[in-house]
Order: structure tokens, then sequence, then C-alpha cells
């Protein structure tokens, strides 16, 4: 009986049929750098990814982080500091992203409050109760920011008010509006609500 045709001993050239493959870690030198570009992205491919991420305001961790998820792009920290510099991509050399204007109502509720000479407190609660927006501390200051609007403006070193008719104010207050007793706080607040002046 014949032998089954489909098996044969093995020799020598049996194996695989593939060419001996050299991944990119092998064949890195050891020299380089373990932090670079370790992809077939080209150059240009991850400076305009960079440029795009910088323009949006993130920041290296950021950058880093949506280089390797998103795009399987692996960067040291070290390597973005130095491509940044090779690419001229330093932060104020990227245009920055234009602002969205505030809405009517925000805009009109702050300066309302900044009018009647509130504190950040009272306004983030004012814009609270008349938008029902919650905002934290920080954006209602870059609100105040936004709209050019100063919490500490001095009307007295701006020359809007002289020295006497602030000494005035203060003692209509004290005679007429019965505030013998008031504090330095609450005489600032009823200077910028009855007679807008303002004082640090």
């Amino acid at each position: 009986m014949d032998a089954d045709q489909t098996t044969t001993d093995e020799s020598e050239h049996s194996g695989t049929d593939d060419s001996p493959y050299n991944s990119d870690n092998e064949s890195r030198s050891e020299d380089e750098e373990p932090g670079e570009l370790e992809t077939i992205a080209s150059e240009d491919f991850v400076q305009d990814m960079v440029k795009q991420l910088l323009s949006k305001g993130y920041k290296g961790p950021k950058i880093l982080e949506i280089l390797l998820v998103r795009h399987n792009i692996s960067l040291s920290a070290s390597s973005l500091t130095r491509y940044r510099k090779l690419w001229g991509l330093r932060h104020c050399d990227i245009p920055q992203p234009t602002q969205v204007e505030l809405s009517p109502q925000i805009r009109a509720s702050i300066m309302s409050s900044h009018s009647k000479g509130l504190n950040l407190q009272e306004i983030q609660a004012r814009l609270a109760k008349e938008t029902g927006i919650t905002v934290h501390l920080r954006t209602v200051k870059r609100y105040l920011r936004r709209l050019r609007l100063k919490l500490n403006v001095n009307d007295l070193t701006e020359g809007n008010v002289t020295l006497s008719q602030v000494y005035e104010a203060i003692d209509h207050i004290q005679r007429y509006l019965l505030h013998n007793n008031t504090g330095y706080r609450q005489m600032k607040t009823l200077l910028m609500r009855n007679y807008n002046i303002r004082i640090p």
C-alpha cells in the first residue's frame, strides 16, 4: 500500500513560509529615546494633531493621552516639548480659540449685579436665581473679566469722585440713613448702592 501523500517527513526546509519579522521595538537601537514616535504616523500628521490640540486649549499631559488613545502615537513629555520647540508651537504662537458670547440673560444679570456692588457670592447667587444657571465662583470671575468689569474699582484714585464727596456720602449715611455703627464692608456696599461710589 502506498504511503499517504499528504504527510511528509520533516526536513531542513520545513517551517513557516513567512519571512523573519522584526518589530519596531526590536529594531530600535538602545541609544534611541523610548518616547520617540512609535507608529507609522508621519511627522506632519503628528505636528498637525499637536497644533490642533494646543489651539483647543489642551495641555501637555492631555495631548499625550489623546495622541496615545485616539491615534496610537506614543510620545514622552520631553519629546513633545522638543517637537513643540522644533515646530514653533509655543503657546504664545498659537491662535487662541474664540470665546462664545455670553447669553443676554447672563450678561444682564452680571452687569446688574456689578452695578449694585454685589460681591462674588452674591453675584453667583443672583445669577442662579435669575437664570437658573449655577456656576462656580471662578466662572463668575471669568464672566466679569470677559465683560471687562472689576469688583475692586477705586473711584477715588481714578478721579471719579473727590475725598470730600466720599466724606459727605459717609456723613449722610450715618446721619440720615441711620447707620451709625456700620462697619467698613457695609459702608462700602451702601456707598455703592446709594451713591454709586466704589472704593476698595
